[in-house]
């Protein structure tokens, strides 16, 4: 048997089983938040677990080696990143109301319970107080082999993993041409979203330098599974495309029997060169790429900032808009067709130049101005970060 392919067609199945044909699409939201402390003190993993424990303790909870990693409730799931960062993911909705609803009796929910312990959750995209080499990381082996990995790719691993935060915006694809139609649009969209997104005042205690600054750690993290998809912007991106990519990029580490287990520069393509992988190891491959834009049996849009909830919200509504509402076909041909290099290009411009940068033969601010006629009111609050406290 030809293991190679078999994967790669189970691994383009698993894409494929994603189209919501005939359904009703929806939109799934992640929120990761920094736990803090009075006297501005980053929340330790054992603090955060026990708010965990006695707030959701009544839910479906997940340990790993005796350790609360994350719970499960009907409407969300509760994890925690690398350096105890809060997150949760809300089931997707139809409606983004509903999603604001969920959202917003989880904080009363685990708010009462901070405010007795001088605790506070904030979003940022980056941690506010805290020197990252400061923080430690949550006990869970994923982490350790992701840390000790980074540290040869590039300069900023730490810094993602222990510093950032993030929103995160899910969207459904009818079939594999919305697929593609909205992968590359999100890709191309991908410097507006960083800058109209941002929401990092200073990086460890120090006022920015620079525009988008999650942009830049991003950057330089670990180009084989960052930023833009290679080949995603060709007229023959496909399902099967993006599953070669994702096959043939270093694993980190492997689950085995409940174990993880690190292997390096080895990719799923040599780590399963003489037998199929199970549905569970491609949910796993596909976790292990952090591009801009990531397909799982949906596409991940991940470029902006943790967002307080207004802002958080509006976001969604924008993304809903954008990429449900309207002609995705207009909005290509008002904003080109950039290559690759050309979206790189543009993300560099806007983090040097905040809204007078060029991206793709136009200014930032005029691309806002247009997706504020797609989507008014939203994109007015993403736009009032003043009042917004960024």
């Amino acid at each position: 048997m030809d293991f190679a392919k078999k994967n790669i067609k189970n691994i383009t199945d698993y894409f494929r089983a994603g189209c919501k044909v005939g359904q009703d699409q929806k939109t799934g939201i992640e929120i990761e938040h920094f736990v803090i402390k009075d006297g501005n003190e980053n929340a330790s993993y054992k603090e955060v677990a026990e708010l965990m424990a006695i707030v959701f303790g009544n839910e479906e909870c997940y340990y790993e080696k005796g350790a609360l990693i994350s719970v499960k409730t009907s409407e969300y799931i509760i994890s925690l990143e690398p350096a105890a960062q809060f997150e949760i993911s809300i089931n997707p909705k139809e409606s983004i109301g509903e999603l604001e609803e969920i959202y917003h009796r989880f904080l009363k929910r685990v708010e009462l319970y901070l405010n007795e312990r001088g605790m506070r959750l904030e979003t940022f995209g980056y941690q506010p107080f805290a020197k990252v080499e400061d923080l430690p990381l949550i006990p869970k082996k994923r982490y350790d082999y992701m840390d000790a990995y980074f540290k040869h790719t590039d300069t900023q691993g730490i810094r993602m993993m222990r510093g950032s935060a993030s929103t995160q915006i899910a969207v459904d694809y009818t079939d594999e041409l919305d697929f593609v139609q909205k992968f590359q649009l999100a890709q191309i969209l991908s410097p507006v979203i960083f800058l109209l997104c941002e929401n990092t005042p200073v990086i460890e205690g120090e006022k920015k330098d620079n525009f988008a600054p999650r942009a830049v750690i991003w950057n330089h993290v670990d180009r084989e599974r960052c930023g833009i998809v290679p080949g995603s912007m060709e007229e023959d991106f496909s399902f099967s495309k993006y599953a070669e990519y994702v096959y043939h990029v270093p694993l980190i580490f492997v689950e085995e029997e409940g174990n993880a287990r690190p292997v390096g520069e080895s990719c799923a393509a040599e780590y399963y060169r003489e037998r199929l992988m199970s549905t569970e190891e491609i949910e796993h491959m596909l976790s292990m790429v952090f591009p801009d834009v990531r397909l799982k049996n949906y596409i991940e849009i991940r470029m902006a900032d943790s967002l307080p909830m207004e802002r958080s919200f509006a976001y969604a509504r924008l993304i809903r808009d954008i990429f449900y509402k309207n002609d995705i076909a207009k909005i290509r041909k008002f904003l080109g067709n950039p290559t690759k290099e050309e979206i790189e290009k543009a993300k560099e411009n806007v983090i040097q130049y905040g809204s007078e940068g060029i991206v793709y033969e136009k200014r930032a601010k005029e691309i806002f101005q247009y997706l504020q006629e797609i989507s008014r009111e939203p994109m007015q609050i993403l736009l009032d970060k003043e009042r917004n406290g960024s």
